[in-house]
């Protein structure tokens, strides 16, 4: 999630980023005008305040940010929406208040860094339980595509290793080679989002929509008023120009808003031919491993 300190230090990338890959943007009404019977399916649950509006421009810029780390609930938890809360950064029980600790270490002295919960749903990765040790939790870390094994007791060690400030490193790495989606379902924070969110879900396992993507939900990440929201990380096979590196990790990272289960498949399908929908489109970045 974005915390409310950290709006003040990060910047607000454009719809034009670069990124690493070339991807043609068209123009598909029907993505919006085909899910207008389903938005007003939701909208009947809803106060009228929260409800879901096919109209609202949609801001066409996304936070500015070169990794991504997302706090993996814990495997088995099926109270992870009730612990998330309304508000993470508020949240004083481990491992959700090592986000609040990592926000300040991470954005004051290193890479500007999105902090988030995910629930995994659909992933290559495997070993994620806490052995009986539930002072152990794992973060995922985008676009070194890593996800690491932390002690409570690490945590300041890990945060010093992720600026790049510490020869210490996570003793047991999992490296991931699935590309990863993200979708916003935190339901304490906004009920558009905890609505939508497991519906797009449910969509996606029902009709096997990109296959190749590892799926989790994640805690919010802002623009709930434009529910659905969902990031995809989408990895690159080629050599990093800048640095003529073949082994750095190169991720593009594309936001999507109003995606509902009536249209997410377009997304899919267009996705796998690098087309994105305009009408969905909120924008993109490159990132870079070190």
């Amino acid at each position: 999630m974005l915390f409310g300190n950290l709006k003040k230090l990060i910047q607000y990338r454009q719809f034009n980023s670069f990124l690493h890959d070339t991807y043609n943007h068209i123009s598909i009404p029907e993505a919006l005008q085909n899910s207008q019977c389903y938005c007003n399916k939701v909208n009947d649950f809803l106060p009228e305040e929260l409800s879901l509006d096919q109209e609202a421009p949609l801001p066409r810029r996304i936070p500015v940010y070169k990794r991504h780390i997302a706090l993996i609930s814990p495997h088995g938890d099926k109270e992870w929406q009730v612990k998330w809360g309304k508000n993470l950064k508020l949240n004083e029980t481990w491992p959700y208040n090592s986000l609040k600790f990592l926000q300040g270490k991470l954005n004051m002295n290193g890479t500007p860094t999105l902090l988030s919960a995910i629930s995994l749903q659909k992933s290559d990765i495997q070993g994620l339980a806490r052995r009986n040790n539930k002072d152990l939790t794992f973060f995922l870390s985008i676009p070194e595509m890593k996800i690491y094994e932390v002690h409570e007791t690490e945590l300041d060690m890990f945060a010093n290793f992720l600026n790049g400030e510490s020869n210490w490193a996570p003793e047991k790495t999992k490296e991931t080679k699935k590309d990863w989606l993200f979708i916003c379902g935190h339901m304490q924070r906004d009920e558009r989002c905890g609505i939508v969110g497991p519906a797009i879900l449910e969509e996606l396992k029902k009709n096997h929509l990109c296959p190749e993507n590892n799926m989790a939900l994640i805690s919010h990440i802002g623009g709930h008023k434009f529910a659905g929201n969902i990031i995809v990380y989408k990895q690159v096979q080629k050599t990093d120009q800048k640095s003529g590196n073949v082994d750095r990790k190169l991720v593009d990272c594309l936001w999507f808003s109003k995606v509902f289960p009536t249209n997410i498949s377009m997304v899919c399908e267009n996705l796998r031919k690098n087309v994105i929908i305009e009408e969905l489109y909120r924008g993109g970045t490159e990132l870079i491993s070190d």
